[in-house]
């Protein structure tokens, strides 16, 4: 609940920072609870919704799709052995062209 209040708070506000060049801070917070309906009426736009549903809603519907099994990432350690890192596969490359020289 909370990450998708930021998620839709966040949307929002990237697009009052795009469209106005409006930088938020503490005074603009303010504002917002200061701000009368016939004011807030003249902010909402077709725009503002549509920035809200690509960069809020449909971000969130992604994540709550997704199914996360807390219980088998705490019980399984996940060991990433040397060859899944790009430093790994780096050692690979490289030893294998040693040995070539070598033999």
């Amino acid at each position: 609940m909370t990450i998708g209040l930021f998620v839709l708070t966040a949307a929002a506000r990237a697009y009052f920072t795009d469209q106005f060049g409006a930088v938020i801070d503490v005074d603009m917070i303010r504002n917002v609870f200061e701000t009368d309906a016939a004011e807030s009426r003249d902010l909402l736009s077709v725009r503002l919704g549509i920035r809200i549903a690509f960069f809020g809603v449909i971000p969130l519907l992604a994540v709550c799709r997704l199914v996360v099994n807390f219980i088998a990432l705490l019980v399984t350690p996940h060991r990433v052995s040397s060859a899944e890192t790009p430093a790994g596969a780096i050692k690979a490359l490289v030893a294998s062209h040693l040995e070539g020289e070598i033999k």
